[in-house]
């Protein structure tokens, strides 16, 4: 693990919260499989998606959210669902809730569709320590014995979208009230990719042990840190195997164009309002699964260019950077190609960008051959100078 403590706080009962995006609100009531054996050539980002588990019953009777809402004082930051019960509820990696309290500490009520789950939590920008979450309600207390005054404590999703989603039932906040966060960042990233991009294995040893939840961590992801030293909020949509034009396993039953569009990763619903959190760089890195099996590199980039025209019409003024790494770059050429399409099409505003790999710097791996947390550390410094660059940040 990295410098993060894992802790397991628990309480009485509870639920789950959730809105969508960046926004000041008041709350209201919430596979990676293997990749190939060590000696392999070609080293692979993350399983085939599987079947995704279905949202519990009475999902359909979600809605999306109107902001703003009324209730507690409470920023969601990311791609966040109403619950008709009010709960609030999110699945994408890095999604983060932001509660401010006065008093001397605070509870929250939450749970996860996975029995194992886990979240990382700090108060008033401290360390982060991990948080063990089970598939029960519970009653977490996150802080107490602080000192009396105005604090406040962010909770962020470490598991990627297919593997869990996080459901909020509110906040206790024991002996004081609730009060104002501070308010978001006001520039914005979103980085789309498979299991580099999630963060499979980057807490986890150098060897093939297989995907652990507890070792994949959304927070110190190279698009998470990027954001950090950009002064900037991060949205991460990461799926272990996931492909632009088939997955890990040569499958093209479900890909990014599609969950790229849902709230909930594992919901089937393409609900996500693409006007409710709108990026101001959007990171595209896809393709390493795409070539781990026989493909066409034509019609991989004519999926590329598509996904890119998808994107762009979202978000009309956002930088579009497609990038590639760090661990196979047989894709790269298509990309660049897909680039320079939509470049001569007239829009300029679209970038090509390829890591550094690790395998050239002598970085250690993380678990199955993925970037570790140094690999994830220099990639997060390469993204946000290109960044700066372009956006002029």
């Amino acid at each position: 693990m990295s410098k993060t403590k894992l802790i397991a706080l628990l309480g009485g009962l509870g639920c789950v919260l959730a809105a969508a995006v960046i926004c000041l609100v008041v709350l209201l009531t919430g596979d990676a499989g293997k990749v190939q054996p060590a000696g392999s050539s070609d080293v692979t980002a993350g399983s085939a998606p599987e079947a995704p588990a279905p949202e519990s019953p009475g999902s359909e009777e979600e809605k999306p959210v109107e902001r703003p809402l009324t209730g507690d004082p409470v920023t969601y930051i990311g791609r966040f669902k109403a619950l008709s019960d009010g709960r609030m509820r999110c699945s994408w990696s890095n999604s983060t809730v932001v509660a401010g309290f006065e008093g001397t500490g605070i509870a929250v009520n939450l749970s996860s569709s996975a029995g194992e789950d886990y979240v990382n939590v700090s108060v008033d920008d401290g360390e982060p320590v991990v948080l063990a979450i089970t598939n029960r309600t519970e009653r977490y207390v996150l802080a107490e014995g602080l000192e009396p005054g105005i604090h406040y404590v962010r909770i962020a999703k470490r598991l990627e979208g297919s593997k869990s989603y996080l459901t909020f039932s509110g906040f206790d906040y024991l002996d004081g009230t609730a009060a104002p966060t501070p308010a978001p960042r006001e520039r914005r990233i979103e980085v789309i990719g498979d299991s580099i991009t999630a963060g499979y294995g980057n807490e986890g040893p150098d060897d093939w042990s297989g995907f652990k939840n507890v070792e994949e961590n959304a927070g110190i992801t190279y698009g998470a840190l990027a954001a950090e030293s950009l002064d900037a909020e991060a949205t991460i949509i990461g799926w272990s195997g996931m492909g632009l034009h088939q997955d890990l396993g040569g499958g093209t039953t479900l890909l990014m164009p599609e969950i790229y569009q849902r709230t909930i990763g594992t919901a089937s619903a393409a609900d996500w309002d693409f006007r409710q959190n709108i990026p101001d760089a959007v990171v595209v890195n896809l393709g390493t699964n795409d070539f781990a099996s026989s493909v066409d590199p034509k019609a991989f980039e004519a999926s590329y260019v598509e996904f890119i025209h998808f994107i762009r019409e979202k978000y009309p003024d956002a930088a579009i950077l497609c990038v590639i790494g760090t661990i196979r770059y047989d894709a790269w050429n298509a990309i660049k190609s897909a680039v320079e399409t939509v470049n001569g099409e007239g829009d300029a505003n679209v970038y090509s960008f390829a890591f550094t790999p690790a395998s050239t710097l002598g970085e250690p791996n993380g678990t199955d051959g993925h970037p570790s947390a140094q690999t994830h550390a220099r990639m997060a410094e390469e993204l946000s100078g290109e960044i700066r660059r372009i956006c002029g940040w």
